[in-house]
């Protein structure tokens, strides 16, 4: 239970800091799209923020799957 409860914390912080770091690339995305008006420049920013936030996903998805499992076992 105890590697339960430490895990369930690191799970947390791993998702707050997605979430922390996403709002971060959007709000550079905001920055960039209002200091560049150019439209070359805003494509770019958008295409960094999309694979900053799929790295995120996959990064969540990965930590989350040995607690599912675990979750999983217990039930049986």
């Amino acid at each position: 239970m105890l590697y339960f409860k430490n895990y369930s914390r690191y799970l947390t912080s791993t998702v707050t800091t997605a979430k922390n770091q996403a709002k971060v690339y959007f709000n550079k995305l905001t920055t960039t799209t209002t200091t560049y008006k150019k439209k070359k420049k805003l494509t770019t920013t958008t295409k960094t923020l999309t694979t900053q936030i799929s790295r995120l996903n996959f990064t969540v998805i990965v930590t989350a799957q040995p607690i599912l499992i675990y979750i999983f076992a217990l039930l049986g």
